[in-house]
């Protein structure tokens, strides 16, 4: 037998299917994210194009996790610009952890522009087994 615990993320960026929540801050864009649930954790996977690991800051705080970026830009100050058609993007999600996520012990992996977290399962919330004894 075994016990299966509510385990969740709830998106702050976008609170509704297909509505976003509309950010304040000019050329801000919610990543594509894609979360999947193992037996120990739950696994978020971010599109951050662009990006490397020292672009990117995540927090903690008060149950939400949040995940800020931005591009760097070309800095060519000794030039006059004529046109221009890139402007840097900063991104930005945020998710509402659940009571069953261990935040002390979140994982981040940046590969190519893809960050990779893993939020380990507290223990209550891992599937057990439960032995059964002969009486």
């Amino acid at each position: 037998m075994t016990t299966k615990h509510e385990v969740s993320l709830k998106d702050e960026t976008h609170p509704v299917k297909g509505e976003a929540k509309p950010i304040a801050r000019r050329n801000v864009v919610a990543p594509a994210t894609d979360v999947y649930e193992r037996d120990d954790a739950l696994v978020l996977v971010a599109d951050l194009p662009g990006l490397t690991e020292q672009d990117v800051e995540i927090t903690v705080e008060n149950q939400v996790l949040t995940i800020k970026g931005q591009a760097a830009t070309a800095d060519d100050a000794q030039q006059d610009l004529l046109y221009q058609e890139f402007e840097a993007v900063a991104y930005e999600r945020s998710f509402t952890l659940s009571d069953d996520v261990n935040a002390e012990k979140i994982e981040a992996v940046m590969k190519q522009g893809v960050l990779k977290l893993t939020l380990p399962k507290a223990e209550r919330a891992r599937p057990r087994k439960i032995q059964i004894e002969a009486a």
